[in-house]
């Protein structure tokens, strides 16, 4: 059965997209010129969609989403039909399993009638359509993220998504582990095929020149939050620059709490860095280009990661990375190579891998040529594709025997590469 149609839906929190290719060789042309973003949830760090398959496979579409989803709309590009969906109101692990949202997704779902749904992120963890193939791509786990943020009611809501995140692993017969961080986590509950296939980066971060500033400079890009550990970030380069370096401090993103925020900059004033630092807010994509084309060092001592996009995109442009040395990060940072991985609770060995780095810039160009490797064999959109696709080919495979033609008259895609 030749696979050049298939009518595929990518589901992310917000918006549903139906996507149809009638040949490999356009789809392989996107990609090679890199011209597609993925729909997705709007990152946090800069309000922008995390880069993913959806729009590589769609050809021609670049959609960017609003991180707060409070509005409906839709809307055809290339021949891609974008639904976004506006947020319910609802607490958000009532709307995934019966809230408003997840039921204008199904009756989407229905309406289109695909022959795969590839879910990312939190509405596909209840495997909510039985009678068609799925696939789960885990992104995150909001058991953790909750405790790490220091949320209201964190240790409740924890135990919660603990129990949602559990029964959602078991349902699933295929689910997507973005790193062996990942797969660890979901193994002792998943019962179906864990495919491993990396987070995809946008082509054009690996096409930017790195020419550093005169001053170097320190770039943090994410959430002003607990769980990105901001204040180790500040202190760490205080200490940096109380140890006699000259540089800047970057920080990119909104806050998530304005107290948090308010600690943060008591703490840079406090410390006497209120002119080596900046806070740049909110960034879009050619604001983040220039400012990693600029900077001398990523930092992210984060508490609770799974596979930060931040951290890739930093690597594909050819920037060291200081980053924690739990959770998913190790994956990604080969300690002494492309980066330094550090206790984020101990501000002191932050400091001292930071300072380290801004002292000897042969040793952030050594990093930085590794890093950009490792980004380019790990994250290049044509890898992932080629495994996704590899995917997709077993999911319907596994399931044709049971589909009829009159069901599905589209159930067919590109075939993988290799």
């Amino acid at each position: 059965m030749s696979l050049p149609e298939a009518r595929c839906v990518l589901c992310w929190p917000i918006p549903l997209i139906r996507v149809r290719r009638s040949n490999e060789s356009s789809h392989r042309q996107s990609i090679s010129r890199g011209r597609v973003d993925s729909p997705g949830w709007c990152s946090s760090r800069y309000r922008r969609p995390q880069p993913g398959l959806a729009g590589r496979w769609s050809g021609g579409c670049r959609s960017h989403l609003a991180g707060n989803g409070t509005s409906s709309s839709y809307e055809e590009v290339s021949g891609v039909k974008i639904h976004r969906f506006g947020r319910s109101g609802w607490p958000q692990i009532l709307d995934v399993h019966a809230g408003p949202t997840r039921r204008r997704i199904l009756e989407k779902i229905a309406e289109i009638k695909p022959d795969l749904v590839h879910w990312h992120e939190t509405y596909g963890l209840p495997a909510p359509c039985r009678d068609i193939p799925q696939l789960f791509t885990v992104h995150g786990f909001d058991s953790e993220n909750v405790v790490a943020e220091e949320a209201r009611f964190g240790a409740v809501r924890a135990l919660a998504w603990k129990w949602a995140e559990r029964r959602g692993f078991a349902k699933h017969r295929h689910l997507v582990s973005i790193n062996p961080y990942v797969k660890a986590k979901i193994a002792p509950d998943a019962k179906g095929v864990i495919h491993e296939i990396n987070n995809p980066l946008d082509e054009r971060f690996f096409h930017i020149e790195h020419v550093e500033d005169v001053v170097p400079r320190v770039l943090c890009v994410g959430w002003i939050s607990p769980r990105k550990n901001t204040l180790a970030s500040v202190r760490s380069f205080a200490a940096a620059v109380s140890s006699g370096c000259e540089a800047k401090l970057v920080i990119a993103g909104t806050a998530s709490d304005p107290a948090y925020l308010k600690q943060v900059k008591e703490a840079v004033d406090g410390l006497g860095i209120h002119k080596n630092v900046e806070f740049l807010g909110h960034i879009d994509h050619d604001r983040l280009s220039k400012e990693l084309s600029r900077a001398s060092v990523f930092l992210l001592p984060s508490l609770q990661e799974n596979a930060p996009m931040a951290i890739a995109e930093a690597m594909a442009v050819g920037v060291p990375v200081v980053t924690s040395n739990r959770c998913g990060m190790p994956y990604m940072i080969d300690h002494g190579q492309s980066g330094f991985l550090v206790d984020p609770e101990k501000s002191a060995d932050v400091a001292q891998r930071l300072t380290e780095l801004l002292q000897n810039p042969w040793q952030r160009e050594s990093f930085g040529a590794c890093a950009r490797t490792a980004a380019r064999e790990h994250f290049h959109p044509d890898l992932v594709v080629d495994k996704t696709l590899q995917a997709y080919h077993s999911i319907l495979a596994e399931a044709q025997p049971s589909s009829s033609s009159a069901a599905h008259p589209h159930a067919a895609m590109p075939a993988a590469r290799g």
